[in-house]
């Protein structure tokens, strides 16, 4: 038990300087409005509740994911059940302690300034009074009380990349999805303020594992237009999510069939710009601009041929946009034409701010 009932569900840590800044970050991250962090309090708690059970901090559950990892391949060397079962105890307290070995490593690190203080909810608070050691596990250089378990997880969690860490804290959104992409429901999905009727197909985390994005077949609520296309919604961007209607298993079918066929023509190593139709754009390109095109690999498309110094992509607007807009006098749009207006008003509204 690493909280009593008399001890405050005020806590007061200090986590290693690596970490602060990651919490710090994911909270900008993760938030649904642009002028504000999510608060400090309710996004510990939020990550507490999520990842308890898979946090190496948590020693039972440790033991428990450790013991079905190994039982049977021990078993099928040993072929005896309690000598198995002395060997994974034995293993387990061998890891254990390496992991907190790791752990005391992160808490020599440059610490925060300050200690970080926050409330743990009724829910985190049940949580941590009802986590348990693991009878045969007696340690007295490891340290098994609430400050500790909760410094613990959270610098396990700051070491994770980002697409896991935001699988942690939204965690009931990701099974709400989940739940239903095999199933005939379409889901009522609130994204940047704009509300979906969304067909769940899959969700896949782009390709520098980044975020995780939501793709399935979607149409704008309470638009004229019935047509259902093939999109996608980055996780941490959606705000609400709900059952809807249930399709006919033969709707859903020829859904599916079409989305599968839009999802061959489009390059789902960057599923963020799968929505919108692929179009063919030209583009020109400086010496310095080739040599940028080949280092700046984070959501670049790739080019299909080159004439005459002339590079072809097959990709949506909006993902030729995103990616060539930083390349200034390096990169010049030739097709579309749209394509073209668009990145010549953006420099010059830029121009503008420096006038």
């Amino acid at each position: 038990m690493f909280l009593s009932e008399n001890e405050e569900i005020q806590q007061r840590i200090k986590l290693s300087l690596f970490a602060a800044n990651v919490i710090d970050n994911d909270r900008w991250i993760f938030s649904n409005s642009h002028d504000n962090q999510i608060a400090f309090s309710t996004f510990i708690n939020k990550i507490i509740e999520n990842f308890y059970m898979e946090t190496n901090a948590n020693f039972e559950t440790a033991f428990i994911n450790f013991k079905e990892s190994y039982h049977d391949a021990i078993q099928n060397i040993s072929h005896d059940l309690k000598q198995t079962d002395q060997i994974v105890k034995e293993l387990f307290k061998k890891n254990i302690n390496t992991i907190n070995d790791i752990f005391q490593k992160y808490q020599q690190e440059k610490v925060s300034e300050e200690k970080l203080k926050f409330r743990l909810n009724k829910k985190v608070k049940s949580i941590i009074k009802d986590i348990k050691f693991p009878i045969f596990f007696k340690n007295p250089y490891i340290q098994l009380d609430c400050k500790n378990f909760i410094q613990n997880l959270l610098e396990e969690y700051c070491r994770l990349p980002l697409f896991k860490r935001e699988e942690i804290f939204f965690k009931t959104t990701i099974e709400g999805i989940n739940d239903n992409i095999h199933l005939t429901n379409i889901l009522d999905i609130e994204s940047n303020s704009i509300f979906f009727n969304v067909l769940p197909l899959q969700i896949k985390t782009d390709n520098f594992h980044n975020f995780n994005y939501l793709i399935g077949m979607s149409k704008q609520k309470n638009e004229a237009d019935e047509r259902y296309k093939i999109a996608s919604f980055r996780i941490s961007r959606i705000t609400n999510l709900q059952k809807n209607k249930i399709f006919t298993d033969y709707y859903k079918e020829k859904l599916a069939e079409r989305a599968n066929e839009l999802i061959n023509k489009k390059d789902l190593n960057t599923p963020e710009f799968i929505t919108g139709d692929v179009k063919s754009i030209k583009i020109s390109f400086t010496p310095e601009g080739k040599n940028k095109y080949r280092t700046q690999l984070y959501r670049r498309p790739i080019y299909i041929d080159v004439k005459n110094d002339i590079y072809s992509f097959n990709c949506t607007e909006h993902q030729a946009f995103v990616y060539f807009s930083k390349f200034g006098k390096d990169a010049v749009i030739l097709e579309p034409a749209n394509l073209r207006e668009q990145m010549r008003g953006f420099y010059k509204k830029s121009l503008q701010s420096y006038e």
